[in-house]
This record gives C-alpha cells, structure tokens and sequence, in this order.
C-alpha cells in the first residue's frame, strides 16, 4: 500500500502505541484486500470497546479491564496498550443488554453491569453511545458524499442509497481501529468495485477499503 508520511509515522509509533497497533491492522486489512491507499473519513459507527461477561473472563489474564479487550481483541494486538480519546466522529451502536428492563430480558445482573460498564468506557474516550443499529434515526446522518465507516447491514445500504454517503460494510475490529487508537479514520481504496472498510477512531482518519 502506498502511505502517507503521517500514516508512515502512526505505523511508526511516533504518535503511540495504541495508534500504531490501530494502524498495523488497517495496514493488513487494506493489503488483505489489495487496497492501493487510504482516504480520510469523517463518521465511524460500531461497537468498539463492547464487552461481555465472556470477554471480561477470557482477558483477566491479560491485564483484566477494558483496555485488555479493546487492545486484544479489538485491536488484535499482542500488546496491552492504553486506548486515548476519538479523534472523529465516533458512534457505538446497539450492544449489550437494556439497562432498564435487563430483568425482563433475562440478562444477569452481571451482565448488565458489564454493558454499563463498557459503554463508559466509550463515553470517556468520546464514542457517542445511540442504542440502535439504525444511527441516521436518532441523528448520525452523514452529508451526501462523506466517506463513513458503519457497521450493520441495513445501515449501510440505507447510507449509501439513500443519504448518497459512501460506506463499506465493516465490521467491529475495522470500525474500532477508526475510532480510538489510530489518528484520522482511513479509508483504502482499490480499483473501481466498493470494498469492505476498516477504521481506527483514535486516529483522526478512520480505514475503510474500497472505491467509491
């Protein structure tokens, strides 16, 4: 892939550990896809950071914590890094359990504690938290032409045919390299077919690989 000097220095590490594991993933991502190159992007919906009663377990060993699930398995990193603040407009959709009616789902009190939780998380990080999977409804609505980064099928379809947005279908590991750790959201670019996205929102560019 061809890399500007400043994704050259978040490869690099020069801006920090968490950043430069957000963009090795995006690196392999995009040469996974035969990405040439990455595009800025401007709005990043998924589920970064969400955990679950599993994933809090499986990573205790890890370091326990967030931070262990968003630099393990999010980031996909063999490294414990600390995640910073969203550098773009970043968004968690729907996860988790209701915090209200959990009882009447039939979730544990554990699990509903750990929702909580890691949508705090988000917050302090500066991830906008929307409880559903259909962001242009409770106002995420992208300009005509401005290359996002979503997660969730409908919503991707409805991005780019309806709002005239321009999205790949991504998923939680390219939505969440988009949002924290990286600098801007990326997005690669190949020939002239859309091609499936990634994103870091730590970096102010987010990755989504594709042709628009």
């Amino acid at each position: 892939m061809r890399l500007t000097d400043a994704e050259k220095a978040l490869l690099d590490g020069r801006d920090g550990k968490a950043r430069q594991k957000a963009m090795e993933l995006l690196v392999r991502y995009g040469e996974a896809l035969g990405a040439e190159r990455f595009v800025d992007t401007t709005n990043v919906a998924g589920v970064p950071g969400q955990a679950s009663v599993f994933l809090t377990n499986y990573y205790k060993e890890a370091g326990g914590g967030y931070d262990a699930i968003f630099s393990h398995f999010d980031l996909d990193s063999d490294e414990l890094v600390d995640v910073p603040q969203v550098v773009t407009h970043s968004c968690h959709l729907q996860g988790g359990v209701d915090p209200d009616n959990w009882q009447l789902l039939g979730a544990s009190a554990e699990a509903a504690r750990v929702s909580r939780e890691s949508e705090a998380y988000a917050v302090e990080r500066g991830i906008k938290i929307l409880k559903t999977c259909t962001p242009y409804l409770v106002g995420n609505v992208p300009r005509m032409g401005e290359h996002c980064a979503w997660m969730e099928s409908s919503a991707v379809v409805y991005c780019n045919s309806v709002l005239g947005a321009r999205t790949n279908t991504e998923g939680r590991e390219s939505t969440s390299t988009t949002s924290p750790p990286s600098s801007p959201v990326i997005i690669c670019r190949t020939s002239d077919r859309l091609r499936p996205s990634a994103g870091c929102p730590f970096t102010d560019t987010m990755t989504s690989c594709g042709s628009m």
